[in-house]
């Protein structure tokens, strides 16, 4: 049985997710809740909570003073929001569950189904880390590969290719990783760093990009020598993006 804590800024979120938590009752027990960033460093100290519901927004403070008061994080957290922000990107970038408000059931089981498969996550304290450094200013991208997470510099990603449901992710030491989530989602989370989609199967760091070969639609050559070929109707988005990233 793991014991939970519900960090809420209102009665009714508190009330949502334990409902939601209902059917889970034989693995998780709600041992605790608050609604103010004192209450909840005093609480989770207290009772030392296997889990962690946090919510973004406090009432005092926000969810990250709680965590950094708290370090170092030995139990899991599942982070609630009612806005998509900066934080958010940097809570996927380090590879945490986030549930966005109003939580749709669906969402909440998936996030409590890969809670209680990964529970003894050794990484989790390394996630916790990245993500506090990543607020202030985003360096470090959170990746799951097979049995293990890779925590690798984003300036050190020179391109990623699709396979299938994985993504192959190439870096500047010429190692590669292969990772068990689609390209899509890499996409969203890196174009704000200068990564831009070439073509359905490739994402790329403008910063490695060596030669542009304008035979047929386009061939990028990058650091590492791989030739990668445009989408023709990537081709003028791609020319601005290289154009911006040298202005």
């Amino acid at each position: 049985m793991l014991k939970a804590v519900i960090v809420e800024d209102t009665e009714q979120d508190k009330q949502w997710l334990k409902n939601l938590l209902e059917p889970y009752r034989e693995e998780i027990t709600v041992v605790g809740e608050a609604d103010t960033r004192t209450e909840a460093i005093r609480l989770i100290r207290q009772i030392s909570p296997d889990v962690l519901f946090l919510d973004i927004q406090l009432k005092e403070g926000d969810g990250f003073d709680v965590l950094q008061a708290l370090k170092p994080i030995d139990f899991k957290i599942i982070f609630t929001t009612s806005f998509e922000t900066h934080a958010i990107r940097a809570i996927r970038l380090s590879a945490l569950d986030y549930l966005v408000k109003p939580i749709e059931k669906e969402i909440f089981d998936q996030a409590i189904r890969r809670l209680l498969s990964d529970f003894n996550d050794s990484a989790q304290k390394k996630k916790i880390e990245v993500l506090i450094s990543n607020l202030s200013q985003v360096k470090k991208l959170a990746l799951p590969a097979q049995n293990t997470i890779k925590f690798v510099n984003i300036d050190n990603i020179v391109r990623c290719l699709a396979d299938s449901n994985y993504t192959w992710f190439f870096l500047s030491d010429r190692s590669k990783i292969l990772v068990c989530r689609c390209l899509k989602e890499y996409e969203e989370l890196l174009e704000p760093y200068g990564f831009f989609r070439v073509h359905q199967s490739h994402l790329i760091n403008l910063r490695y990009i060596s030669e542009f070969k304008k035979e047929s639609g386009g061939i990028l050559v990058m650091e590492d020598s791989e030739e990668i070929f445009v989408a023709r109707r990537r081709k003028e988005m791609l020319m601005a993006a290289m154009n911006g990233r040298q202005s």
